[in-house]
């Protein structure tokens, strides 16, 4: 288990300004809350780090030998699972070709730009390029495609490329959960999330059923719910948040989403 996976699934459980606020003042908050999950991650990933470290240079021969005796057949899986897209949003309706889900939201609804997508990836820029999506995509692993939120509820969309924490094609939606969810609850009490429960199922999103996993805790007092959905495509996993307070509305949240062919 890669120190990237814990990390990127970790960043997905938080809401970043899920409720209370509307999608300009979505920095700030991704910087505290990154500071806070790198920082609960680090000690728990520490030992695995080490034993990565002792067993590399062994592996790398392997590798190399497996790369080469392989390369033909991973070329034709990368053609058949195709390049990652950037989702679209006009008109307050998202539609991702990718990963083949659309969300068409009211007016009440603030979404955030691509300014705004790349603060909450983490990237500081000097003018918004399309490229940035994609170089934070292959540098870290790790970018936010699409987010929206009103007073007490919130949507997000988190694409991971699979490379970036080990062997994407042994890695399916129900691993994925179970390499990382075992540090969640420490990693959220760690930023003041407290009585952290998480119930790990499937669910029926835009007509296909896929790995979720639902979190309740409570905030400053106030009851927060959560609930992921995970989709993987090809080596990258796609992740949808949706979060509320005081009541659990996350299934009427994800109902919004329908299908795209």
């Amino acid at each position: 288990m890669k120190k990237q996976i814990i990390l990127g699934l970790m960043a997905l459980t938080l809401t970043l300004s899920a409720c209370g606020n509307d999608a300009a003042g979505v920095e700030e908050q991704a910087e505290n809350v990154q500071e806070s999950v790198v920082e609960s991650a680090e000690e728990a990933v520490a030992s695995e780090e080490e034993e990565d470290a002792e067993t590399e240079e062994a592996e790398t021969e392997d590798a190399d030998q497996e790369e080469i005796g392989t390369e033909e057949e991973s070329e034709e899986e990368d053609t058949d699972q195709g390049e990652f897209s950037r989702g679209v949003v006009q008109d307050n309706t998202y539609e991702s070709v990718f990963l083949k889900v659309g969300c068409a939201l009211g007016d009440e609804w603030a979404i955030a730009d691509d300014t705004e997508l790349l603060q909450l990836s983490g990237v500081v820029y000097d003018t918004l390029d399309e490229s940035e999506f994609f170089e934070t995509l292959d540098t870290s692993g790790l970018i936010y495609d699409f987010y929206a939120a009103t007073e007490d509820q919130s949507l997000n969309i988190v694409i991971q490329d699979l490379n970036s924490a080990g062997s994407s094609m042994d890695l399916n939606e129900e691993t994925y959960v179970d390499l990382a969810k075992g540090q969640m609850k420490e990693a959220l009490s760690s930023i003041g999330y407290e009585d952290v429960s998480l119930e790990q199922s499937t669910i029926t999103i835009a007509g296909k059923e896929h790995a979720s996993l639902a979190i309740s805790a409570t905030v400053q007092s106030i009851p927060l719910y959560e609930k992921q959905v995970y989709i993987k495509v090809g080596e990258y996993m796609g992740v949808i948040t949706a979060a509320s307070y005081n009541e659990d509305r996350t299934d009427e949240l994800l109902a919004l989403f329908y299908e795209i062919q």
